[in-house]
């Protein structure tokens, strides 16, 4: 049923984004700890990124995006023609 499916995979996000939540606070606590402080802009960055995680995780379980052969970054470079004209 679509409603134990998402329930499931709505709790292993809240694992892991738990995991990932501690992750960011000990780069940030080691980045303090070398003066080092980012922008509120980065953070809110992270977030989005959570959010997209965790919607992409729900609504496209099997979905892999780093290489999906959708995305041009995946794809081998147009073959060079040697540089000549």
């Amino acid at each position: 049923d679509i409603a134990t499916t998402a329930s499931a995979g709505a709790a292993a996000s809240a694992i892991d984004e738990t995991q990932l939540n501690r992750a960011v606070a000990a780069v940030a606590r080691v980045a303090e700890g070398y003066g080092i402080r980012f922008p509120r802009e980065f953070a809110l960055l992270i977030k989005q990124v959570l959010y997209f995680d965790r919607y992409t995780s729900l609504l496209a379980p099997g979905l892999d995006v780093l290489n999906d052969e959708r995305l041009s970054m995946n794809r081998p470079p147009p073959p060079s023609d040697g540089g000549v004209s």
